[in-house]
């Protein structure tokens, strides 16, 4: 390649004594002079491969390129570079409900599809449940990390208990590892208590009862003595799902 701007075709390439070359080019004429000073070089074709890895809890993603003169070996570290990508994480949340009865009217539940989860079917809230007083009902609230979307951090969730009901004691609890399509287990270590080291606690404030739970991954309620809602979230891979759920009584 000769930095002039033109195309040349080479006829001949002597090697010199010297440890220089002569290079004699066809179609050297008044409109395609060279003259001293022009940079002179190689051409040839070369490999770019870009590999992409993710971290194990897709929070990053790290491009390697490199650029290889054949496919025999992987470049040398002077021909790599590496590019680290900080991953936002993409949450959805989604409130289910069911009425676990006794609902002596019957039809309290739906007669639309519903969604399973550990096994039970669940509706959404603009569905339609109704309920009676004395009915119970049994809310789960599904917190969701895209696929390819980065590690969420301190993911809490927290609901108000609906008016004219009445918190069902001792009912907290999450679950972090089904996915709405599969079947999980519920864990019951989540206590109605403020500060306990669990994930899950119950502000009994009146007018303002709310159930805190300190979802996903390493979440606890542990915060300052009887401080509701200051306790710490856990983690949330890309890909995956955390459930909470409570029950309330119809007054």
């Amino acid at each position: 390649v000769i930095v002039n701007g033109a195309a040349h075709n080479v006829s001949a390439v002597t090697d010199n004594a010297n440890g220089t070359s002569t290079i004699t080019l066809d179609g050297n004429g008044v409109d395609n002079v060279l003259t001293a000073g022009m940079q002179i070089g190689e051409q040839a074709q070369f490999i770019f491969r870009v590999t992409p890895t993710a971290t194990v809890d897709a929070s990053t993603v790290t491009n390697r390129v490199d650029v290889q003169d054949d496919a025999a070996a992987q470049a040398a570290a002077q021909n790599s570079t590496v590019t680290t990508v900080n991953l936002a994480p993409s949450i959805t949340v989604t409130k289910y409900v069911r009425n676990n009865g006794p609902c002596t009217a019957g039809g309290c539940n739906p007669a639309v599809a519903g969604t399973t989860i550990n096994g039970v079917v669940y509706w959404l809230t603009a569905d339609g449940v109704t309920a009676e007083p004395g009915d119970t009902l049994e809310y789960v609230i599904a917190v969701q990390n895209a696929l390819n979307a980065g590690q969420a951090t301190d993911v809490i969730i927290s609901d108000p208990i609906p008016a004219f009901t009445n918190y069902v004691a001792s009912s907290i609890e999450f679950d972090n590892a089904a996915t709405v399509a599969g079947s999980g287990a519920w864990s019951t270590t989540a206590t109605d208590n403020e500060g306990d080291a669990d994930q899950g606690e119950y502000d009994p404030t009146p007018g303002a009862e709310t159930i805190y739970i300190y979802a996903g991954s390493g979440g606890v309620d542990a915060g300052v003595a009887s401080t509701y809602g200051d306790g710490t979230g856990g983690t949330l891979n890309g890909n995956s799902f955390t459930f909470g759920k409570f029950q309330v009584q119809v007054q």
